[in-house]
């Protein structure tokens, strides 16, 4: 056999190599929908705004199964329809904390500002996972109107919820927070301090760039 023969089989060894790996590693990240689920998203045209599969899907969030209300939550995000944003809302209080975060990731990839209420009260979620899912969503849509509730946060008794609300700010970059932030470099938890360090160094910087979000 020839070398360039050789050469030539190594690399197409390589190249499907590489392409059975970015396959994997696609197929790792997609979330599995139940089979009821995909059949509704077969059925979509090229966009998913079509009435009938998403009122089917806003259905199943109240399916007794929390694999399929998860799920068909996540599907509602995908299609960004901001018309499912107030049952998805519903959704937040689910008995089902798998269900919780799901909705969270939906409403963030909606990115509709009508969610941040609802978001912001889940902040205050007896899990800790759904509190810093909240937090981060509300952060991602960034609708300003939640800084009075967050200052407010910043005094919470429990130190992951004023931690989370330091961050949200952060991203928020409202300067009417740095007070409330500035007092918040006393806090006897170190991670809250940190936070809050980070969130008026984030906050001045942007500020003296002149930048406004």
């Amino acid at each position: 056999m020839k070398k360039n023969d050789v050469l030539i089989g190594l690399a197409l060894l390589i190249a499907i190599g590489m392409l059975f790996y970015i396959n994997l590693q696609r197929k790792e990240k997609e979330v599995k929908l139940p089979q009821e689920i995909e059949k509704l998203e077969a059925r979509k045209p090229e966009r998913a705004e079509v009435p009938g599969i998403r009122d089917e899907l806003i259905a199943k969030l109240k399916d007794p199964s929390p694999e399929v209300r998860g799920n068909a939550a996540l599907a509602l995000g995908r299609k960004g329809d901001k018309s499912a944003v107030p049952a998805l809302i519903d959704r937040l209080k689910d008995t089902d904390t798998i269900v919780q975060e799901k909705v969270i990731y939906a409403l963030a990839d909606i990115g509709d500002k009508s969610a941040v209420p609802g978001l912001v009260e889940a902040m205050y979620d007896r899990n800790v996972d759904v509190r810093e899912d909240a937090g981060i969503a509300v952060r991602i849509i960034g609708d300003k109107s939640a800084v009075p509730v967050l200052i407010r946060a910043l005094k919470d008794k429990d130190s992951s919820i004023r931690e989370n609300a330091a961050f949200v700010l952060e991203g928020l970059g409202d300067k009417t927070a740095i007070p409330a932030l500035t007092e918040a470099l006393e806090d006897e938890n170190m991670y809250v301090r940190k936070a809050a360090r980070s969130a008026i160094a984030a906050i001045e910087l942007r500020e003296s760039k002149g930048e406004r979000k």
